[in-house]
């Protein structure tokens, strides 16, 4: 496997910090002097441990609370999923991970600055549900794909994003997946404003849980050997997605506080992503051999239900 590289990814960083931290300044004075401040080498010598094991530490908790691990013949297809030390295999995901628990400090900071920092979080961070506000603040269509509040919803898609964004970074590269990425925070809005039942309502959205999604969907298309456990049962992982897909479409239009629309909205883009990327552009041995894997996938699950099937018959006739 190649080398990614990390420099690819940082720029798109530096360029959204410049871009957006100047309005938080926008109520200053014009002759105040605005000075950058500068992060002591002390405390980043002490905040280095944090950094490093904070994306393992979460993705363990995560994958413990939600039941989902990964099996033998995950690990054929995962040849190491080292979170701590991954920043040089996948530098997209690691800056992913980072710009979301900057954002959700920024709005645990928000309560301290009421009158400045809260509204700035506000207009830019929060996907209102009006349509007037949203195309006076288009930026918040993206910003609000990298913005948690709570602990708990912040945890969730950071683990998500461990386990499904790291081999899916390495497959396509990371150009190519900050490209995906991007596009499915926009995609999973769009479809959960416009398709998925969000029209009437007038509640603010945020979250990158549209874009797990696609990632979501996307690797267990691409890496159908995977197993997940679900409710006591292993499942292949193009099957786990046929069951999350109708586990969120039977939630949609509930009043639970979830994006059950944005999750649909992003397992739609990701079906797509890879439709086309990996069945249509694809170069033909590539092709056969997605479309094999899959196939195998499938065929097993029949055989699987034609052994309950034959198991059921034999119980009736005994019954007879």
């Amino acid at each position: 496997m190649r080398r990614l590289r990390r420099t690819t990814v940082l720029p798109a960083f530096v360029v959204l910090v410049l871009l957006f931290l100047p309005n938080l300044a926008s109520g200053q004075r014009a002759n105040r002097k605005r000075t950058t401040p500068r992060i002591p080498q002390r405390v980043q010598k002490w905040t280095k441990p944090i950094r490093e094991h904070l994306p393992h530490a979460a993705h363990l908790v995560v994958s413990s609370e939600l039941n989902i691990f990964l099996t033998r013949q995950v690990t054929k297809v995962l040849p190491a999923l080292n979170i701590a030390g991954s920043s040089v295999q996948m530098p997209a995901t690691s800056v992913i991970f980072g710009i979301n628990a900057f954002v959700f400090g920024l709005w645990q900071l928000a309560g301290m600055f009421p009158r400045r920092l809260a509204p700035f979080m506000e207009n830019h961070f929060l996907l209102s549900g009006q349509k007037r506000v949203r195309r006076a603040r288009p930026d918040s269509f993206l910003l609000s794909g990298f913005s948690h509040i709570h602990g708990e919803h912040l945890a969730g898609n950071l683990g998500a994003l461990a386990l499904f964004g790291g081999r899916s970074e390495q497959w396509l590269g990371t150009r190519k997946f900050v490209y995906m990425y991007i596009s499915s925070v926009y995609a999973s809005n769009f479809m959960s404003l416009g398709i998925f039942g969000r029209r009437n309502d007038q509640r603010s959205s945020l979250g990158a849980s549209g874009a797990i999604s696609a990632l979501q969907s996307y690797f267990c298309l691409r890496f159908p050997d995977a197993r997940f456990e679900i409710a006591g049962e292993k499942l292949a992982a193009p099957w786990a997605f046929v069951l999350w897909f109708l586990q969120d479409f039977a939630q949609l239009g509930m009043n639970t506080g979830i994006g059950h629309g944005a999750h649909l909205g992003g397992f739609t883009f990701g079906t797509i992503f890879f439709l086309f990327h990996d069945i249509v552009v694809a170069p033909e041995h590539a092709r056969r051999r997605a479309v094999k894997r899959l196939a195998l996938v499938f065929k097993d699950t029949r055989n699987a239900v034609g052994k309950i099937l034959h198991q059921v018959e034999d119980l009736l006739a005994g019954e007879d």
